[in-house]
C-alpha cells in the first residue's frame, strides 16, 4: 500500500553504523510521509484504525479545512456511478436491479391492465418510466438532498456503509493528498523543510568517507518538523529508539560511543550495512521539485 517502502531499522544501538541508519531511516520515513501520497495516506489511516469516517478529526492545514467525509461521497459517486439509474417520471435515483425503488412503473402497468381495451387517445396514457443514465453530479446532488442535513452533515448510517477502507484509502491519496499539498505549498515551513530533509539524505548519499557520514547524520539528527522534533517523534515508526537518539542529541555521540570506539569505526573503508538500502528505497524522493 506504501509507495515509499521505507527501510525499518533492528533497534540496537551498538555502534555508529546504528545510528547513522536510525538517522536515515527515520529522515525517509518522515520525507516519505509528507511528500509520498500513499504513505501519508497510509499513515492517517493507522493512526485513525477503528474510528468512524465522521470521527476522524478534521484535516485542518495553515488555515484550509478538508471534509474528508464529503470528499468520500463524491469519490463514492465517480466510483459507482454506473451502478445507478434515475427514472424518467418521477426522477428519482436508485441501483441497478432496484427499479421498484418508486412505483411509476407499477401505476404505468396497472392503467395499462385498466385501460386495455380502451380506445382512448394516447395522450391521456401515463408517460411510461425508463431507466436512465445518472451524471456523477446528478448522483452527487441526488445524495445531498437525501442523506445530508441541512447544516451540512452527511448521515452516519449512510456514509459508514458507502466508506470501506479501499475508498478511504483512494480518497485520501487522490484529493486530500493533492489538497494538502497544495495548501502547504509556495514557501511553506513544511516545504522549507522538506528540502532539509531532502538535502540531508542527499548528502549522505554523496558522502566520501565515514567521517563524512558521521558528520552529517550528527548534523541531521537535530531537524526539526513543525511541531517538534523529527527524531523524537518520527524514530519509533522505523523501529529505531527515540530515547537514544534524543540523548545523543542532548549529550553528543561521545556520550554514548568511546572516541576510540568512534575512531576505529571512521577508520574502516567498507560500506555501512544497510544505508543504501535505506536511502534507495526513497530515492524517488530526493529530487522532486514539484510534490503535487
Amino acid at each position: 500500500m506504501i509507495t515509499a517502502d521505507i527501510v525499518r531499522v533492528s533497534g540496537d544501538m551498538d555502534t555508529p553504523d546504528d545510528f547513522v541508519c536510525a538517522v536515515a531511516a527515520t529522515l525517509s520515513y518522515w520525507l516519505a510521509m509528507h511528500t509520498d501520497a500513499e504513505c501519508w495516506a497510509s499513515g492517517y489511516i493507522e493512526a485513525f484504525s477503528g474510528t468512524h469516517i465522521l470521527d476522524y478529526p478534521k484535516l485542518e492545514w495553515m488555515g484550509c479545512e478538508f471534509d474528508l467525509a464529503d470528499a468520500v461521497v463524491l469519490r463514492y459517486c465517480k466510483r459507482y456511478v454506473n451502478d445507478y439509474s434515475q427514472c424518467s417520471v418521477c426522477g428519482i435515483v436508485y441501483e441497478y436491479g432496484g427499479g421498484d425503488a418508486c412505483e411509476c412503473q407499477e401505476e404505468y402497468d396497472n392503467w395499462q391492465e385498466e385501460h386495455e381495451d380502451d380506445e382512448e387517445e394516447e395522450g391521456d396514457a401515463p408517460e411510461e418510466p425508463t431507466a436512465e443514465d445518472v451524471t456523477v453530479k446528478q448522483l452527487y446532488a441526488y445524495f445531498e438532498e437525501v442523506y445530508c442535513s441541512s447544516t451540512y452533515v452527511w448521515n452516519t448510517s449512510f456514509v459508514q456503509d458507502i466508506a470501506d477502507e479501499s475508498l478511504i484509502e483512494t480518497t485520501l491519496i487522490k484529493d486530500a493528498f493533492p489538497a494538502y499539498r497544495n495548501c502547504v505549498s509556495n514557501g511553506s515551513d513544511v516545504d522549507t523543510i522538506i528540502e532539509e530533509v531532502q538535502d540531508a539524505l542527499r548528502q549522505l548519499r554523496g558522502a566520501s568517507n565515514r567521517a563524512h557520514i558521521l558528520e552529517i547524520a550528527t548534523w541531521a539528527a537535530h531537524l526539526r518538523h513543525v511541531n517538534g522534533d523529527i527524531m523524537r517523534d518520527y524514530a519509533d515508526n522505523v523501529y529505531a529508539d527515540s530515547s537514544i537518539l534524543d540523548s545523543i542529541q542532548q549529550k553528543g555521540l561521545v556520550a554514548f560511543f568511546p572516541q576510540e570506539d568512534i575512531d576505529r569505526w571512521i577508520a574502516v573503508d567498507d560500506s555501512i550495512d544497510n544505508l543504501d538500502d535505506i536511502l534507495d528505497s526513497i530515492d524517488h524522493l530526493l529530487d522532486m521539485v514539484d510534490i503535487t
